[in-house]
């Protein structure tokens, strides 16, 4: 036989919601001091990189370098591949090669991210590169970059890092065509000093908060296509004023300071010149662009 259904009262809802809620209230949980253990350092070590060239042709080799935090230097001018130090103090941040058919990998597995790290710690990495056909991969995380790729043939180049204070120069032009150049960032200040010298077809740039500075000074050889979002940032374009460029401009952004001769419509920013056109396309947040024509 089927029981009558009851309803509650509406009341009554309301008064067990107001008692959960004062219960929630005068609960107090005693939850235990975690201590997180920190690295332990000890003297530091020098770990040196002499890789050879490869001898099974002159296909384009990919070299992978990562890395925590620390500081890295990287210039050409060595007859191997690479060749170079790396100074650190933390045991776990032993470097390891990794070595493939067409690929070799620089690696330095990182700390557990529940571990501190003690203001002592050292991670330096001064490394020469060489003559030879690469796609280059750099991945940092919070470090101190001075990169000197001038003259490299590089055919692809991609760079990923975290909080980082970051140089990179190109003061000779790329011998070969590179497909693309890829530079992703976070809180940090980055300089890309001589763009025109990389002989690439596409260059994108993508920071969060940050100072960021983009000089397309050098050889430019044929168009570039060039893309950059960015968040609440401060970005500083760098244009030879021989070379013709059109900047076109999209997102929240209204704070723009162009310097020299420019055609503005619509939020598009022209330049006349001879020769290879820069074609740039912004997308920005909060923040200011200075166009200098220079």
């Amino acid at each position: 036989m089927n029981q009558p259904s009851r309803t509650i009262p509406g009341s009554l809802i309301l008064l067990s919601l107001l008692l959960l809620t004062s219960l929630a209230c005068s609960i107090t949980v005693n939850l235990p001091n975690i201590r997180v253990p920190t690295l332990q350092t000890t003297t530091p070590v020098i770990k040196t990189i002499d890789e050879p060239l490869p001898t099974d042709g002159t296909e384009p080799l990919k070299l992978r370098l990562e890395m925590g935090m620390g500081e890295l230097t990287l210039q050409p001018g060595v007859q191997g591949l690479i060749q170079g130090t790396i100074r650190y103090n933390v045991p776990e941040w032993e470097p390891q090669i990794l070595r493939g058919p067409a690929s070799l990998v620089l690696t330095q597995r990182q700390a557990d991210g529940q571990l501190a790290l003690p203001k002592e710690t050292i991670n330096e990495w001064d490394l020469k590169l060489g003559n030879y056909p690469l796609d280059l991969t750099i991945n940092a995380g919070a470090y101190k970059g001075e990169l000197d790729l001038s003259g490299l043939p590089l055919t692809r180049l991609q760079i990923n890092d975290g909080a980082s204070e970051a140089r990179v120069v190109f003061n000779a032009l790329n011998p070969l065509p590179m497909d693309q150049l890829r530079y992703r960032t976070g809180a940090s200040k980055v300089e890309l000093l001589g763009l025109g010298n990389t002989n690439a077809d596409e260059i994108i740039f993508e920071g969060g908060t940050g100072a960021y500075t983009l000089d397309f000074s050098g050889n430019l050889s044929h168009d570039m296509n060039i893309r950059i979002k960015s968040g609440v940032s401060q970005v500083v374009l760098v244009i030879p004023p021989e070379v013709p460029a059109r900047v076109e401009i999209t997102g929240g952004l209204n704070n723009v300071s162009p310097q020299g001769v420019w055609n503005i419509q619509d939020g598009v920013y022209e330049k006349s010149g001879n020769g290879p056109r820069l074609l740039i396309e912004i997308q920005m947040g909060v923040g200011s662009l200075e166009l200098k024509a220079r």
